[in-house]
């Protein structure tokens, strides 16, 4: 037993900054700026709300219904958008946007302390270094699909942590829907919940005293139920008319461009 795994054994009071009431008003502190007007400035967030709007409401105005149709599509970038549908209808655009919005910083907030109480057992000081970038310049600019999906990720790394003897059945039928949830809301959260979950099981399979060759593959077949949208992906990119089309020939999203670089 190394040193770190000594001190990790050893009981000792939990700060205040280690308690989860502690961590549940740092969540709600994290919120207030989506509760008064004018809202922060976050460009691309003022877009989203527009497109809430046509979807909820689009069909019931003629200036709308005569300049923009809207249509679903199956793609890595929905998470929002599929949320504002019920909100939507219960509350004006604006009033909902802002409940997801400030949703994401809390489930964020809650997303590090997960991780941080899974990993370590206790909430170590550093993790509070992470709480000041849950307002990212991602976030800043309004990324919110974005967020939502690293938000969600780092929950889902949390329980991968804690499941860490669960059969591989288990896995499947729990992690193989969640990878898709979070893909759906964002290919790019999922793929950091993937980096992460991978790197996590090569660490856990190179410290039992094999070779890093061994444990990259060791780790790549037990994180194979994480990687389940990359089949969504297949499907996303082959054959789609529309504006998918147009989304799967920008450039981030073509591999070819990403191999050369």
């Amino acid at each position: 037993m190394n040193r770190i795994e000594e001190s990790l054994s050893e009981p000792e009071a939990v700060q205040f900054w280690g308690t989860g009431w502690f961590w549940g008003l740092i969540a709600l502190v994290s919120a207030l700026p989506f509760t008064i007007a004018p809202l922060p400035m976050m460009p691309d967030y003022f877009s989203h709300m527009a497109r809430y709007h046509v979807v909820n409401h689009g069909a019931e105005s003629p200036y709308l219904a005569r300049y923009y149709e809207f249509h679903w599509t199956l793609i890595g970038n929905l998470g929002v958008d599929l949320l504002m549908v019920p909100l939507g209808t219960m509350f004006p655009t604006e009033t909902a946007a802002r409940l997801v919005a400030g949703l994401i910083p809390m489930l964020t907030v809650a997303g590090i302390f997960s991780v941080a109480k899974a990993a370590w057992g206790r909430i170590e000081a550093p993790a509070l270094l992470a709480l000041p970038l849950i307002y990212s310049a991602n976030f800043a600019f309004g990324f919110v699909n974005f967020n939502l999906a690293v938000a969600l990720a780092l929950l889902g790394i949390a329980l991968w942590i804690r499941g860490a003897e669960w059969s591989a059945l288990v896995r499947w039928l729990v992690f193989g829907p969640l990878s898709v949830i979070v893909w759906v809301a964002h290919l790019s959260g999922w793929a950091i919940m993937l980096v992460i979950i991978a790197c996590w099981e090569t660490r856990a399979a190179y410290t039992r005293g094999t070779t890093p060759a061994k444990a990259i593959a060791r780790a790549a077949a037990k994180a194979l139920p994480v990687a389940l949208p990359l089949l969504l992906i297949l499907v996303w990119r082959s054959g789609v008319n529309g504006p998918a089309s147009i989304i799967a020939d920008v450039p981030m999203f073509n591999f070819r461009t990403k191999l050369r670089w």
